[in-house]
């Protein structure tokens, strides 16, 4: 189904829209450059497993409205929604993939798009995959449930992704939860994170070369692996629980990081510390100081607790 031109409004009532017949189609195109479109209320399912068959494709586009479809494809590489335009909104869309090799229920390479209410489910590829000038989108209120990494964000240089809000739920072994790579001045709040198949060498969050990074008040539990990952300089930490059965904080050389009002519980280390690192502050941060692990090259590690007194 091409929707061509703009100022258009695509309501489909609940009705479905099959499609699939062949690699390389798509079960509502909207590729050329249109702006206000919108497409509502659509149930778009690909029968057969066809590979690159996007369930809705937005190419070229901007200012469109994405909203209550339910969206499910099943082919290798086949996403659910394949987005480069920008400053598109995508709101309360069930959208479910089950192939893999990039079947990601979102795969995004435009910036300044709003993602809120929606529920993506992966069983075999990564939920949320971004690309390179993928910068300034919002993830807001998501439910996202994913047997392969919930997130990959490689945005680059520009960044500004804010994951704000949303449960997340990975049930895979061998993957990091959420991992953010050349990704900086990215948000991370108020977020429920749970990495429940990982395993001794897998985080919940991992970030390489994201600075800075605010990471503030989430929920950020590994139920068998290792909670954080961080390789990057001027990483903050504000009012996080970090869980897990192995590490909850790991610093790599060459961070440099402040942790502030956080709280860390693992059956492992508290924290694990890497090679050459400095100005690794932890600030008024819940931990038990006899489960930190010291590597070699440690220059500067500074701990700080406050206490209030009523005079």
């Amino acid at each position: 189904l091409n929707v061509s031109g703009s100022n258009l409004v695509l309501n489909c009532l609940g009705h479905r829209v099959s499609y699939g017949n062949a690699s390389d189609t798509y079960g509502i195109n909207v590729s050329v450059a249109n702006t206000n479109v919108t497409v509502t209320n659509c149930t778009v399912i690909q029968t057969l497993p066809y590979a690159t068959s996007h369930a809705i494709y937005q190419v070229g586009g901007n200012t469109n409205n994405f909203s209550r479809n339910n969206l499910t494809t099943i082919g290798t590489g086949a996403a659910g929604l394949y987005v480069t335009g920008s400053g598109d909104t995508f709101w309360f869309n069930n959208v479910s993939t089950n192939g893999s090799g990039g079947a990601n229920p979102v795969a995004l390479g435009s910036a300044g798009n709003n993602f809120t209410n929606n529920t993506f489910g992966s069983k075999a590829s990564i939920g949320i995959n971004i690309a390179g000038g993928a910068t300034g989108n919002v993830f807001d209120f998501n439910f996202i449930n994913a047997s392969a990494e919930a997130v990959s964000d490689v945005s680059g240089s520009g960044g500004g992704n804010n994951y704000s809000r949303n449960d997340i739920y990975v049930s895979a072994s061998a993957i990091n939860a959420l991992n953010f790579d050349t990704a900086p001045t990215l948000v991370l709040f108020l977020n429920a994170i749970r990495h429940a198949g990982g395993g001794g060498t897998d985080y919940a969050v991992a970030f390489a070369d994201t600075d800075p990074t605010n990471v503030s008040s989430n929920n950020i539990t590994s139920d068998n692996g290792k909670a954080l990952s961080v390789t990057s300089t001027g990483f903050q930490s504000f009012n996080n629980s970090y869980s897990s059965a192995s590490t909850g904080m790991s610093f790599w050389s060459g961070t440099t990081a402040n942790s502030s009002n956080d709280t860390i519980y693992s059956l492992g280390n508290n924290v694990s510390l890497t090679g050459s690192l400095s100005n690794i502050t932890f600030l008024n941060t819940t931990l038990n100081l006899s489960k930190i692990n010291y590597g070699s090259g440690i220059n500067s590690i500074l701990f700080k607790w406050y206490v209030r007194l009523n005079v």
